[in-house]
């Protein structure tokens, strides 16, 4: 079962996060997602991988900008690249339960607000295995939920051809 990109994973038993590279003024989040890229630029896709997880341990939701953004997109592009965002997207599309012990499923992707996260995460998934209708889908709800995630995915996406419709939130 693929659940590397869930939280569950990152604090399973299984997970090991990589030592603490050389930290600069910068903090530990730059250090893994410098190091993150490296990597994927060195083909080294597992070890990216595990850097980029480890680096969005340090992402907090509430103080979000472009490059937390840019690292979900290039853990997105090594989960291609690793054979694995089928997998991802599958993980990701799975119906959630208001709570664990209902059930009765809910719509998917529509339980709680930090599913935005997800969404996004799904939008991106779905823009680079060329799914991209289903990408816009997702873009459209997230960009009427969230407006600065679905502003993130206008700044990424499209410097790497994929094209979104404008934000909903400013038409």
């Amino acid at each position: 079962m693929f659940d590397a990109i869930s939280p569950d994973a990152i604090h399973s038993e299984e997970y090991q996060p990589p030592p603490p590279p050389e930290v600069s003024s910068t903090g530990y989040f730059n250090a893994y997602y410098e190091d993150g890229k490296k990597h994927f630029e060195q083909k080294d896709y597992p070890e990216a991988k595990v850097l980029f997880l480890a680096a969005i341990e340090l992402v907090s939701e509430t103080t979000w900008n472009q490059q937390y953004a840019s690292l979900y997109y290039d853990l997105s592009r090594t989960l291609v690249k690793l054979g694995e965002a089928e997998e991802a997207i599958k993980e990701l599309e799975k119906p959630l339960y208001v709570n664990p012990s209902d059930k009765e499923l809910e719509k998917p992707l529509y339980v709680n607000p930090s599913d935005d996260l997800k969404r996004f995460r799904l939008t991106l998934l779905y823009a680079l295995v060329g799914r991209e209708k289903d990408a816009v889908g997702q873009y459209q709800i997230l960009s009427e939920r969230n407006a600065p995630l679905a502003e993130s995915l206008q700044r990424i996406l499209p410097t790497h051809g994929i094209a979104l419709p404008k934000s909903a939130s400013k038409q």
